[in-house]
């Protein structure tokens, strides 16, 4: 049984995270601009100190027009009331089955882990990198992780450098120096290794 007082305190805690402007999640998005916009919402949980359920059902009164259409469809077909009663993980996991099957998220998921620099700049292997990694975040849980994972799509030139940094952000920027070092002298390699 609900009591008045954590119905009040729900209020109170929606009101809350309303004030701080989370997004609305709406339209046709493709996955990765769901999980940027999840990413925003999870920064004013963070602020608002919701609970597990709270994110959920909060998150799922900011879904509009397709986006919710998808979610009702999902909703229709469980209990009644155990859609909003899953947990944020599951939650997270189903919105992303509804944009994409289990196929096409092993295939992300390979495009993740096989993500090498290539030809590409380190702006450009670095935004790859953080979208992809937005989709699979069990698989860099740490910051030393991410770091870790980040400089082994990089060439062996890059690694000492790059893993050396305590943060991602630090480790792209220093990847970005090293790159500016390397086309200065003209030795820029694409092999990773």
């Amino acid at each position: 049984m609900i009591r008045r007082g954590e119905i009040d305190r729900d209020r109170r805690m929606y009101k809350n995270f309303l004030g701080s402007k989370p997004p609305s999640l709406f339209g046709n998005p493709k996955l990765v601009d769901i999980m940027d916009q999840i990413f925003e919402m999870e920064m004013v949980f963070e602020s608002c100190n919701c609970s597990d359920k709270q994110k959920t059902v909060f998150a799922v009164r900011q879904l509009k027009t397709k986006v919710l259409s998808r979610w009702k469809l999902l909703a229709d077909k469980m209990p009644r009331g155990e859609a909003l009663n899953m947990s944020w993980e599951a939650f997270m996991e189903q919105l992303k089955m509804q944009y994409y099957s289990e196929i096409d998220l092993i295939d992300l998921n390979n495009e993740f882990q096989n993500l090498k620099k290539g030809k590409m700049s380190i702006d450009d292997c670095a935004t790859a990198f953080t979208e992809k990694m937005k989709l699979f975040p069990y698989l860099v849980q740490t910051e030393l992780a991410k770091i870790e994972k980040f400089a082994n799509r990089l060439p062996s030139d890059f690694g000492p450098t790059v893993k050396m940094a305590s943060t991602l952000k630090a480790a792209v920027r220093a990847a970005k120096n090293v790159e500016t070092q390397l086309k200065e002298r003209g030795l820029e390699r694409t092999e990773v290794g």
